[in-house]
C-alpha cells in the first residue's frame, strides 16, 4: 500500500517538477514538503488534486513555495 502518493499530470512531473526538485537538490533544502489540494478534480474514474504544491525550507533561511495547477475541475 502506497500512502503518499498521487494521481499527478505527466507534464508538469516531467516539466516544471522536474526542474524544481532538481533546484532544490542543488540549494540542498533542509525541509521539504509535497501535498495537494483537492476539489472535485480529474476525470470520472481517477480523482485527481486540483493543484499540488511543494514548501521547502533553504539553508539561508529562505522559504520556497511552488503551485502547479494539476487538473481541472469537473462539473456534475
Amino acid at each position: 500500500m502506497t500512502s503518499n502518493a498521487i494521481a499527478q499530470n505527466p507534464k508538469i512531473n516531467r516539466g516544471e517538477w522536474r526542474k524544481l526538485e532538481n533546484q532544490l537538490r542543488k540549494q540542498r533544502a533542509t525541509h521539504v514538503t509535497t501535498g495537494a489540494f483537492y476539489n472535485n478534480c480529474g476525470n470520472e474514474q481517477i480523482e485527481a488534486p486540483c493543484f499540488i504544491y511543494k514548501l521547502a525550507y533553504l539553508p539561508d533561511g529562505k522559504i520556497l513555495l511552488h503551485i502547479a495547477q494539476n487538473a481541472e475541475t469537473r462539473t456534475r
